[in-house]
């Protein structure tokens, strides 16, 4: 039975990856990848965390699911920033430059970043520095001006209410 990440990702690969090849851990293009190389703007929305299988297969490559933070890369040493690699779903989405990012999951990107230039900064901070406006309530969401955006509205996944 195919899991939302592989079913995802569209192309064939193993339960739990986030678009990414089995074997040989090679990314595979994502829809918003393929869109913003189209000239398109992009967004992620979603009631779940945004780091949860089915939003992270629109912006990440990680070799596991659960690799949705910088403190949560047990499974996917290799994609830590500290090591080399493009870091956690949370720290690729907002890397990506994703136009728009709005959904549940804050706790991932309070995690702080272990390498690179954010290194030491949470992800919610290098989204700030990248230009992001940050809100975490309907008044800050009604507030938001321009693009590029991340709405980070609970710590986990949002009500559905």
């Amino acid at each position: 039975m195919t899991d939302s990440a592989a079913s995802g990702t569209g192309h064939k690969t193993s339960n739990g990856r986030i678009s990414t090849t089995a074997g040989t851990d090679a990314d595979l293009p994502t829809i918003l990848e393929l869109a913003q190389a189209g000239g398109y703007r992009t967004g992620d929305v979603s009631t779940a965390e945004l780091t949860d299988a089915t939003p992270a297969v629109l912006a990440a490559h990680v070799a596991a699911r659960s690799c949705q933070g910088p403190a949560d890369m047990a499974s996917c040493p290799q994609d830590k920033k500290s090591a080399g690699g493009p870091g956690s779903i949370a720290e690729q989405q907002v890397d990506h430059h994703v136009d728009v990012i709005l959904g549940g999951g804050g706790q991932r990107f309070d995690q702080t970043i272990d390498g690179g230039p954010d290194a030491g900064r949470t992800v919610t901070e290098s989204a700030a520095r990248q230009g992001y406006q940050v809100v975490t309530d309907a008044a800050g969401l009604a507030g938001a001006g321009a693009t590029p955006l991340l709405g980070l509205f609970s710590a986990g996944n949002m009500s559905l209410e």
